[in-house]
């Protein structure tokens, strides 16, 4: 894993270098990857030395935020500068356990939530918004239509204010997207589909504030 250079986000996306700083901080907090310089390996060290041997500049601990690599834009600056090494954080333990290989966004030992299961997600309801968002948006989501697998029922899982949605369909996402690429002001949505990774569907409630839902939804 590594990230997207900082600049080339705000020179194509918008916000401050600062602004995906954070996030990235924020989110590599989560994974808690160990410092890739501890305990190297034989293979990276092997690695570390051809590349330097042929000119490659040895990676530079300022270039990681929480232990994970950030990819600088080096498109002004020299070619040897631009030869740079990244060192990436191992997945495995010193026993061969794969024990760093994914972060999860839910804390699972929280009371207020409640795993629903045997459901799938029908579609999903936005509403304009008088000014666009921080983030940019036009369009917010409202609320998530679901139905019991078990009896055919229907339910409306509605999102406060301050609610928001992770989707995390896979091949689904285009299908519960399109209906909405004219309030979303998103003609790209569904023109190309590379991801048909089809996941077990749950709805993550908050039961005290109802601020959030994330769907996981398989493709119909």
């Amino acid at each position: 894993m590594i990230h997207e250079s900082s600049s080339w986000l705000t020179e194509h996306l918008g916000h401050h270098e600062s602004y995906w700083n954070d996030l990235k901080a924020e989110l590599n907090a989560k994974f808690q990857r160990p410092n890739p310089t501890i305990n190297e390996t034989p293979i990276t060290q092997h690695i570390l030395e051809a590349g330097e041997a042929v000119g490659f500049q040895a990676p530079n601990p300022d270039h990681r935020i929480e232990n994970i690599p950030s990819y600088q834009d080096y498109q002004n600056y020299s070619d040897r500068q631009a030869k740079q090494l990244y060192q990436f954080p191992t997945q495995f333990n010193s026993f061969g356990q794969r024990t760093h290989s994914g972060v999860s966004i839910i804390n699972w030992d929280d009371s207020r939530l409640e795993l629903k299961t045997r459901c799938s997600v029908e579609s999903l309801e936005f509403e304009a918004v008088a000014s666009p968002q921080a983030d940019g948006s036009k369009a917010k989501c409202v609320a998530v239509r679901a139905r019991y697998l078990d009896s055919d029922e229907t339910d409306s899982f509605t999102l406060t204010s301050e609610g928001k949605v992770i989707l995390c369909a896979g091949a689904a996402s285009p299908r519960l997207l399109m209906p909405h690429r004219e309030i979303l002001q998103n003609e790209a949505i569904s023109q190309q589909v590379s991801d048909h990774i089809v996941l077990p569907l749950g709805i993550y409630q908050n039961v005290d504030r109802r601020p959030a839902l994330s769907c996981r939804g398989a493709s119909g």
